[in-house]
């Protein structure tokens, strides 16, 4: 969701739909700023990756590193969760009825 706004954003500045200056301070043009201040917000959220700007395959394993990061935090919180609730079911009246797996009975 948060990325079709962004991309709708910048589509509109790329396209010239937006017709005031976004900043009126500097005569630049509003996708320059927009790019300009992009990156900005990148470089000062993100400062530990300023070192791999140019060694692409130094950014690469970077982002490999954290694509797997990821993967094993949402296991762990899979697993804690599905223990979370193991321990709501052995105990009456925590999990609302509608929570609670019907058994099947022929």
């Amino acid at each position: 969701m948060h990325a079709s706004i962004l991309a709708y954003m910048f589509n509109l500045v790329e396209e010239g739909k937006i017709s005031t200056a976004l900043n009126p301070a500097t005569p630049t043009s509003n996708q320059v700023f927009i790019q300009e201040y992009v990156a900005n917000l990148l470089k000062t959220a993100f400062p530990h990756l300023q070192d791999l700007n140019q060694d692409i395959p130094a950014f690469k394993e970077h982002l490999r590193d954290f694509l797997v990061q990821i993967k094993e935090r949402e296991t762990s919180l899979r697993q804690a969760q599905e223990e979370k609730h193991k321990i709501q079911m052995s105990v009456p009246g925590i999990l609302n009825p509608h929570e609670i797996p019907e058994e099947m009975c022929d």
